[in-house]
């Protein structure tokens, strides 16, 4: 189903007529997503300017400024013809101008200078586009992600209405499941928050749905967690606009009275009257009157009026008792009537208004009317809730627990030209036996339940030469045909004449899926002539072609918005620069720094004109020139700041207490002195040559006499390495990249050779100090460091870390990458050997030294001193990396991490993967790190369940497997160090081998790897639960298993073949594994491999493994490997012809790995085995593995039997 595929996020739209809303189901709870403005509703409005398209709140309010250009109230024009009275009618009352395309509405805007014509769909999909935008903010997805959604729709809307808002999602870029009624989704959301009490049996509950243009009455049947739908009912043309429209239209009329004029002629008098009309009857919900008051509103006239809740509901009685006939019709059955209704439950925004909660309980005896859920926000939490069952979440609690069964919202109706026989069985609840082209036959009743199949019998007569029959499917319960959607026309020819006194015998059958797409058959018995249709998309106006067409020029307006958008921001923020730079450079002229003429030549002025005449400039223009403005403020602001630093530390005070006028002057003339060499040395602005002569322009004049500087005392030598360290700043190492300490530029009295940062990093050449700024070189501050420390004192990792940069940044780069070589022969006075240990390449990682390990060259009495001395660096990190004490390391608060970024692999639910460094053993590594807080925060049995998967991946040692190096936690995380660093997973290799001949030609290779690899695992009786090519690594020509032993996916989590209560749509599963069946023997790991290989297979075929789940999805609807068995043997089997006969190999390995029976499902040992036999001739095993004797190769290991005492059953979560 088209539900079950992969989405980033789903979601449940109520594309309401005056307001939407959209929502998510995560975390066993319904969030509201909001908009910019903080409201969980957003008005399903639309302005287009000249220079803009607007949406939402922002369109509602130029609504009164623009009328002919702001389109609301759309809804109800969307799956209309123009020449349905109802589109007539809206033509009448919106203000904008409706015109007819293509035998259906749309309307006509003025937008950017040019006439625009938009289709309902369009206007709403603009609409949903916004609520899109919304989602990708809150939910942090990108906007190229798949967001799948349910919308609801009006109960009473036909298959066109309901097809056109799915178009309008389609255009939107949303991917639709399917629609839902609206008072069918508040159903859900009302039952899933009463859900718990206790009932006995079965009920009836009735949801009156009335929103601001339509109006929806439901009857369900709700049993435990079950909603069927029992009746519906409704009117899509009566909700709180109409409401709206009779206050305004009284209002209207009252001023018209008083002032003696037609202020209908006036439509933005009009508009404004609208919007006071619909604030007083929001406020009337709750007050008993409220007061209008609008200034000049036509001809210069004000209007103010008290309204009362009395003169309300007298305006709108009549709109009021409509309701009632919808409630007879929701009720009109036996079975449902209304005394048989438990509940009453009232949702939509005009169900807050008074007079419709008193008529409802009124007409229901009294009984108390249900309003614990939000009105506004019902109808898109319930979509939001069955969207989430619709995408089978696994991390849902209810995907398995609630139940949806809809019914037909409308007839489906026959006409036809045959004339039935008076002994046909009944063809109709109407008790009508005959049917014309204007007298239908009833196929479908009225609510009745889908998914469904109707077939109809009957007897006919036909005319003389008559040999042909037209059949006309309408939706509706008109019993004319004009008055009903024409849905389908069937025609069937040739039908030969009956015999003599005979009749001709008819099948008609209507078939509608879960989705409300229908098919219709009609069948002749005798000749057994049939014709089948579906209802065809031409029925909802638009063809797929057209829709494509506006899904592209949505695409390209919103990619327009987003540039309009952005030119808004840079326009404001450099007008509002330009003006600040405006007030500095006022500010300057009273200090007498610069001329009005010299004013004139700075670029704000020039800018705040130039943006009066370029309102859409291209945005590198606008960054340019605001660049430009950045930098003249920079240049002001860094004088500033340097000219009262300099005056708090050259001038005291004291000098200046009794010559204020003296101490001004030299002040003045040392401001102007500084900002002049500010502005010489400022960075390059983008115009040179303005900046030149900005440069000239600020001639200041020179200090007419030299002040002398204060002295100061030379500032003690602090006395340790973390105290040197603090005066330095961090910058890039220059052999790495990594961060490291460098004493600051500042601090230096005497500047030495420049280290220059890699290429990578655009930095300024820093200038390296050999001396601080005590006068003590670096080297004596480190040799006074060590001579202050006692030689048994034991050295930390951050010391380590600081000697390695101060010794990198002292040139000595070979003697930085062994701190603790270099710590110990210091400590021991053998400081002179150390190049010793750098020739022959020995590092930190080589400690703890043996006599033996020590360089042979070393003297006797030096090996000794430094053994003796070593223990004084073996560090918690040293531990790590050599793999003592059990691999693992716990790091504390301030500890030193010996492990350097170097780029991010991936990241996932529960934490990340980085490439790192060593900074001991300079190697590099893959860094999966777990984020505490996620894993380990709920129940201790997860650290438990942690450390026993731990366990596992320390006893793996295998070529083809990744090798743990260690692990360690700190206050945040825990991290595993796994090696080797892959260059891909065997997935995107799948994609490379398309284009490198030699990737294709080793990969051919793998399959006796993998199968080495796996039968290693089961014969170390470990399971590794989870292959699949996203957990097969590539690093050059080696391939390698990894995430074995967990029970997370990093990155491919819907994808996982591990238990259910994890993933829920397993691709690789076994069949046992997704039917939750016991698992006795690890053969699942080896069906999993055998769906690997036949991926492997297809990319060596030279075909992409998409190829192969479409051949899947046309023989069924899911890619599961468990689902199509046959259609991946039938795959294999057919390539085989199309490649090198040697590959006929391989399909008899997958169908042995693929055997439904675990029981007769080959194991690893005995696959291997048999690669192994036929490696040399086939190259199907790698020169690592054909030449290796393992114990088990042979075949003759049982891994049912070394399993045998163990059982590990897949648990259905609840």
């Amino acid at each position: 189903m088209a539900h079950l595929r992969k989405y980033d996020a789903v979601v449940g739209i109520d594309l309401g007529t005056s307001n939407c809303c959209i929502a998510v189901f995560r975390n066993d709870k319904v969030e509201i997503i909001p908009n910019e403005h903080g409201d969980l509703t957003t008005p399903s409005c639309v302005s287009f300017t000249d220079n803009e398209r607007i949406i939402g709140l922002a369109a509602k309010n130029r609504s009164v400024l623009d009328h002919a250009g702001t389109i609301w109230d759309i809804k109800r024009l969307v799956g209309r013809r123009f020449a349905d009275p109802v589109t007539a009618q809206e033509t009448r009352r919106l203000p904008f101008r409706i015109i007819e395309k293509l035998g259906r509405p749309a309307v006509e805007v003025q937008f950017k200078g040019r006439t625009r014509v938009f289709t309902p769909e369009q206007i709403s999909a603009m609409i949903l586009g916004k609520l899109k935008a919304m989602t990708e903010q809150y939910l942090g997805v990108s906007s190229e992600s798949r967001i799948g959604c349910v919308v609801t729709v009006p109960s009473a809307f036909n298959v066109c209405q309901r097809q056109s808002t799915m178009d309008a999602c389609t255009i939107a870029g949303f991917h639709v499941f399917r629609t839902v009624p609206e008072p069918t989704a508040a159903a859900f959301a009302y039952n899933l928050s009463t859900k718990g009490r206790s009932e006995d049996s079965e009920s009836l509950y009735l949801v009156l749905d009335m929103g601001g243009g339509t109006l929806g009455v439901t009857v369900l049947d709700i049993l435990d967690m079950t909603v069927s739908i029992c009746a519906t009912a409704g009117n899509n043309n009566l909700g709180g606009a109409d409401f709206d429209d009779k206050l305004m239209n009284y209002l209207a009329d009252d001023f018209d009275s008083i002032h003696d004029t037609n202020i209908r002629s006036n439509p933005r008098a009009m508009s404004r009257l609208r919007l006071a009309a619909e604030r007083a009857k929001c406020v009337l919900s709750s007050a008993t009157q409220t007061v209008i008051e609008i200034e000049s509103l036509h001809k210069g006239k004000d209007y103010s009026r008290l309204v009362t809740r009395s003169i309300f509901e007298t305006c709108c009685k009549s709109l009021f008792q409509s309701i009632i006939p919808a409630l007879d019709d929701a009720l009109r059955s036996p079975s449902y009537q209304k005394d048989k209704i438990s509940e009453v439950i009232l949702v939509g925004g005009s169900t807050r208004i008074p007079a419709i909660q008193e008529l409802v309980s009124k007409y229901f005896d009294g009984k108390e009317l249900k309003k614990s859920i939000n009105p506004d926000e019902s109808a898109a939490s319930g979509a939001s809730i069955i969207a989430d069952i619709l995408s089978a979440n696994p991390k849902s609690k209810i995907s398995d627990e609630m139940l949806l069964v809809d019914a037909v919202s409308a007839s489906i109706q026959l006409y036809s030209d045959v004339e039935y026989v008076r002994d046909s069985p009944p063809l109709s609840t109407n008790g009508r036996t005959r049917s014309t082209p204007e007298l239908g036959t009833m196929v479908v009743p009225k609510g009745n339940h889908f998914p469904t199949v109707k077939i109809l019998t009957v007897r006919g007569t036909l005319k003389e030469d008559q040999d042909t029959v037209k059949l006309f499917f309408y939706e509706g319960d008109m019993e004319r045909s004009k008055d009903n959607l024409l849905l389908c026309e069937l025609e069937l020819t040739k039908i030969p004449p009956a015999p003599s006194g005979g009749h001709h015998e008819f099948e008609v059958s209507v078939h509608i899926d879960a989705n409300y797409d229908m098919e219709f058959s009609f069948k002749e018995r005798t000749s057994r002539r049939k014709a089948t249709k579906k209802v065809e998309r031409s029925v909802t106006f638009l063809s797929a072609s057209y829709l494509e067409t506006m899904a592209t020029q949505e695409a390209t307006m919103r990619r327009e918005d987003a540039t309009d958008f952005e030119r808004a921001i840079l326009k404001s923020t450099l007008e509002s620069e330009a003006y600040l730079l405006e007030e500095k450079l006022e500010r300057l002229k009273l200090m007498g720094n610069i001329t009005d003429k010299e004013e004139e030549r700075f670029p704000n002025k020039r800018t705040l004109r130039w943006l009066k005449t370029h309102p859409r400039a291209d945005l590198t223009e606008y960054q340019t020139r605001l660049e430009e403005i950045r930098n003249v403020a920079s240049v002001i602001a860094r004088s500033t700041l340097d000219t009262s630093v300099e005056s708090s530390t050259r001038f005291p005070d004291t000098r200046f207490t009794t010559q204020t006028g003296s101490r001004h002057r030299r002040d003045q003339s040392r401001d102007s002195s500084d900002f002049q060499t500010s502005i010489s040395s400022a960075t390059v602005t983008p115009n040179p040559s303005a900046a030149s002569s900005m440069i000239e322009l600020l001639r200041i004049r020179e200090r007419s006499s030299s002040i002398e500087q204060p002295k100061t005392s030379p500032a003690q030598v602090p006395a340790d390495l973390t105290q040197i360290l603090a005066e330095t700043t961090i910058l890039p190492s220059p052999a790495s990249g990594v961060t490291s300490r460098i004493p600051s530029p500042a601090m230096a009295s005497v500047s030495s050779a420049s280290v220059s940062p890699p290429s990578s990093i655009q930095s300024p050449t820093v200038p390296t100090p050999s001396r601080s700024s005590s006068g003590l070189s670096l080297e004596g501050r480190l040799s006074q460091f060590f001579a202050s420390r006692s030689k048994d004192a034991s050295y930390t990792d951050q010391d380590m870390q600081d000697i390695s940069s101060l010794l990198l940044h002292m040139d000595h780069q070979a003697w930085s990458t062994i701190p603790r070589i270099y710590a110990v022969l210091r400590t021991t006075g053998d400081l002179q050997l150390i190049d010793n240990f750098t020739k022959l390449g020995i590092t930190d990682i080589w400690f703890p030294f043996s006599i033996t390990s020590l360089p042979e060259n070393l003297p006797p009495s030096a090996r000794a001193r430094f053994i003796d001395a070593q223990s004084i660096v073996l560090t918690m990190a040293l531990e790590l990396e050599k793999g003592t004490q059990g691999r693992h390391v716990n790091f504390g608060h301030g500890d030193f991490v010996p492990y350097e970024v170097l780029a991010r692999l991936g990241s996932g639910g529960y934490g990340y993967v980085d490439k790192v460094i060593s900074t001991i053993s300079h190697q590099e590594h893959a860094r999966k790190v777990f984020r505490r807080r996620k894993v380990f925060s709920k129940h201790r049995e997860d650290i438990k369940n942690f450390k026993n998967e731990l366990s596992i991946l320390k006893r793996v040692s295998h070529q083809h497997c990744v090798e743990l190096i260690g692990s360690y936690t700190d206050p945040k995380n825990v991290a595993l160090i796994m090696s080797p660093v892959a260059d891909c997973n065997l997935a995107t290799y799948f994609t490379d081998c398309a284009s490198s001949r030699d990737k294709l030609s080793l990969l051919r290779s793998f399959f006796g790897c993998l199968a080495n690899a796996l039968s290693y695992l089961h014969a170390s009786k470990i399971r590794h639960r989870d292959i699949k090519p996203e957990n097969i690594l590539v690093k050059g020509s080696l391939v390698l298993l990894t995430d074995f032993g967990l029970s997370f996916d990093w990155e491919h989590l819907s994808r996982s073949t591990t238990t259910a209560d994890v993933a829920r749509t397993p691709v690789y599963a076994a069949p046992e594994v997704a039917e939750f069946g016991p698992r006795k023997n690890s053969a699942a790991d080896v069906w999993s491999l055998g769906c690997v290989f036949l991926e492997m297979l297809t990319v060596l075929r030279g075909f992409a493994v998409a190829d192969l789940r479409a051949f899947f999805k046309s023989k069924n609807e899911t890619h599961r490997y468990c689902d199509n068995v046959e259609a991946a043997l039938e795959w294999a089997t057919t390539m085989i012809p199309a490649g090198v006969q040697e590959d006929g190999m391989t399909v008899l390995w997958i169908k042995k790995m693929m055997n439904r029976d675990p029981a007769e499902r080959i194991t690893a040992a005995a696959l291997f085995g048999e690669i192994l036999d036929g490696g040399e001739r086939t190259g199907f095993c790698g020169p690592c593995c054909g030449g290796e004797e393992d114990d088990d190769s042979d075949g003759t290991w049982d891994d049912r039997e070394a399993w045998s005492d163990t059982e590990e059953v897949t648990v259905k979560p609840t």
